[in-house]
């Protein structure tokens, strides 16, 4: 029952269900955006601080606007869809700390050997210009080869 006008329940019982699915969306908010806007920009996807703090606010947000919710004692109804938000608010919260803190610390390190100039077959390649170089006209000066995959 949302409606409790002896005691005014129906004010706060309402301001606890924004609490809890506000803090839902912003946990929601928080994963997503780290995968599709903040990891598109280098500086925003090594330092995922404000996504951290993001789904971590919402994940307090909900389980309070939860503890709220489930005191007025409001139908199973309202108690099962209030858990669920609490469950999507911690799991965006845990994946996205394991994402940062486990697998991103778990990719193979880099190969230590490094191919010297010396051991470069004699290659033309072109530059972001479309000029032609030759690799051994550059010997004198230190030279990163970087191969990836473009569109076509």
């Amino acid at each position: 029952m949302l409606f409790r006008p002896h005691n005014g329940g129906m004010k706060k019982q309402g301001s606890m269900h924004g609490l809890l699915w506000g803090g839902s969306l912003l946990s929601v908010f928080g994963i997503v955006s780290y995968f599709h806007l903040f990891s598109r920009f280098p500086a925003l996807r090594d330092n995922a601080l404000l996504n951290l703090s993001l789904v971590t606010l919402g994940a307090a947000m909900a389980l309070g606007g939860f503890v709220g919710v489930w005191r007025a004692k409001p139908s199973f109804f309202v108690r099962a869809f209030g858990a669920l938000g609490v469950g999507v608010s911690i799991f965006c919260t845990l994946m996205l700390f394991h994402y940062v803190f486990v697998t991103s610390n778990t990719l193979p390190e880099p190969d230590r050997r490094t191919l010297t100039i010396a051991s470069i077959p004699e290659i033309t390649l072109s530059d972001q210009h479309g000029r032609e170089v030759a690799i051994q006209e550059r010997r004198d000066r230190k030279l990163v080869l970087s191969f990836y995959r473009g569109h076509w």
